[in-house]
């Protein structure tokens, strides 16, 4: 299984040297020369995290190499964002992790409800006599007709 994790990760990394499109901040830290920016082989590096280009798909598949395997577990979105800065980093990754983790079926289905539980149910008392009680439903922003 282990193997196949490596395996996954290579072939990401040569995902990300084919890519060409970088978004512009990056090419503005590049030039600039900034001390924690580098490029190298083909792949740019931020602290010595490997930058993703702006792929939907790529960073897509590293978040769930990092949050559906068997050997992470389904994370929370704090964990599964420190499993990716081990190694990854693009901007908004914080937004895009919660987005998947918070879209994840198998995480919804077996997530703790924290939330206190509500009260029974109590059906209304029947009036005793007509016009004691009364209700009004209003139903608001209707299409015109």
């Amino acid at each position: 299984m282990d193997i196949e994790i490596q395996d996954e990760g290579v072939r990401i990394l040569e995902r990300i040297r084919a890519e060409e499109e970088v978004e512009q901040i990056v090419k503005q830290r590049l030039l600039s020369k900034e001390k924690d920016w580098r490029e190298e082989e083909g792949l740019i590096s931020w602290q010595d995290r490997i930058y993703v280009p702006p792929n939907c798909k790529l960073r897509r598949e590293i978040i769930h190499l990092h949050h559906n395997t068997r050997e992470s577990g389904h994370p929370s979105r704090y964990k599964t964002a420190e499993l990716i800065l081990w190694s990854y980093w693009w901007p908004r990754i914080h937004t895009d992790v919660r987005r998947y983790v918070d879209g994840c079926d198998l995480c919804q289905r077996t997530k703790t409800i924290r939330a206190k539980p509500r009260g029974m149910l109590a059906p209304n008392r029947i009036p005793s006599h007509p016009w004691q009680c009364i209700s009004v439903d209003l139903i608001t922003e209707l299409p015109t007709s």
